[in-house]
């Protein structure tokens, strides 16, 4: 019988344990050194732009948040306000493919930084 409840409450342990998740560490949208993409933004909206392959006769704009990490690349993309737009997808690809020449800044330390980046589709 003790074997049985100790055998029970290592597996209730053991599930516990591997069950409870880290917090994400958190991230700022104001510093004082907001990231930089190499070039500045106008560099960073020609690459979106280059780099976007449609041809479903829409227009429209996507808007997809991410966080730049400490590092400079990219994580967590997401679209806000989705239409449901088979644009979204394409927004979403090309953002992946972005990365930060420099980090967020905070304190003289590099930071988390969460942008929202607008990616417009237009016919040409």
């Amino acid at each position: 019988m003790n074997r049985l409840i100790t055998t029970i409450l290592c597996a209730f342990l053991c599930v516990s344990a591997f069950s409870q998740t880290e917090p994400e560490e958190e991230y700022f949208t104001i510093v004082e050194q907001m990231p930089q993409y190499k070039g500045g933004d106008l560099e960073m909206m020609k690459f979106i732009n280059s780099n976007i392959q449609y041809s479903k006769g829409l227009e429209g704009t996507a808007y997809v948040s991410f966080i730049v990490e400490k590092t400079g690349k990219t994580t967590g993309h997401k679209i806000e306000n989705s239409r449901g737009w088979t644009l979204e997808d394409e927004a979403l690809r090309v953002t992946r493919m972005l990365e930060f020449e420099k980090p967020g800044m905070q304190g003289g330390k590099p930071v988390r930084v969460r942008l929202i980046q607008p990616v417009k589709f237009k016919l040409q």
